[in-house]
């Protein structure tokens, strides 16, 4: 039997961000302003912890396998970076499985602070837009997945037209 039962719409899912989220998603032009994100105080202790796990594209299969055999346990497992699904989708689509969710909100965690901080309106702009090609691109393999988006509102005109290419993109 999984976690919830019947149509339960999980609303305070978190994506961790790996160090290069908004880079790998920005313009040319910005991609070398934005600073790596870091995984706040995950990474501080031990960091080398941290960078080991962040520096692959999802969990060892053995560490997946274990999480999977927690079944509806998983909801009191690891969290954080260490978290199925943390920063891999297809890891995301198995804990969605094993939990029952109907549906889950995807928040990012660090992104926003470290996007949208500062007076330098054209990165922010441009650091909410690699964030939500990288929710898109993160939720896009399953329905179930509703990321949520960005949108700095600076400049009423261009808030406007973000809010319609991220609702384009799928986001909410």
């Amino acid at each position: 039997m999984s976690y919830a039962q019947g149509r339960v719409l999980d609303a305070d899912s978190h994506l961790m961000e790996r160090p290069d989220f908004l880079r790998d998603y920005a313009e040319a032009a910005f991609r070398q302003r934005l600073a790596p994100l870091n995984g706040g105080s995950q990474d501080k202790n031990p960091p080398e912890e941290w960078l080991a796990t962040v520096s692959h594209p999802g969990h060892p299969a053995k560490q997946v396998a274990d999480m999977i055999a927690l079944g509806d346990g998983l909801i009191a497992g690891p969290k954080g970076y260490k978290a199925l699904g943390a920063f891999n989708s297809a890891e995301r689509r198995q804990a969605l499985d094993l939990l029952g969710f109907e549906r889950q909100l995807v928040f990012a965690t660090f992104s926003p602070l470290q996007g949208l901080q500062g007076e330098d309106v054209e990165l922010k702009y441009a650091a909410a837009r690699a964030h939500n090609r990288a929710m898109a691109d993160f939720c896009n393999d399953d329905d179930r997945l509703l990321g949520v988006g960005l949108l700095p509102l600076d400049n009423p005109r261009r808030a406007v037209d973000d809010a319609q290419h991220l609702i384009g993109l799928g986001l909410r």
